[in-house]
């Protein structure tokens, strides 16, 4: 009696047409080179544990600058001029305005959302 044979044959990639794909564009990488200078600044700044960008402008004031908002998460100050003894950190969400200007250096932020 003979042993079969079993071989595995990989089904080779899918060829895409050169137009159909999808390159990073030069507007993709300056919004996430954007994005990135936003984070950076709220996290050293602000100490935000989380950040997330929801909205990229061109700003019309600062003529090819950029206007931001974010939403983030920072220690609850309340929480931690108690004192109290946590197993995990509390953490209160924030929203802010960031203004950059074409060289992605923050000229300007506030707060949207509360008396910080």
């Amino acid at each position: 009696m003979e042993a079969s044979k079993t071989e595995t044959i990989e089904a080779p990639e899918p060829r895409v047409p050169v137009s159909r794909r999808h390159p990073t564009s030069h507007a993709t990488t300056r919004l996430a080179a954007v994005s990135d200078a936003v984070r950076s600044f709220l996290i050293s700044e602000l100490q935000a544990r989380e950040v997330r960008v929801t909205r990229i402008a061109a700003s019309a004031e600062s003529g090819g600058g950029w206007e931001t908002e974010a939403e983030i998460l920072v220690p609850d100050l309340a929480i931690m001029t108690l004192g109290l003894t946590l197993t995990q950190e509390v953490l209160e969400q924030r929203r802010y305005v960031v203004q950059l200007d074409q060289s992605h250096t923050v000229i300007g932020y506030e707060p949207l959302d509360h008396d910080g």
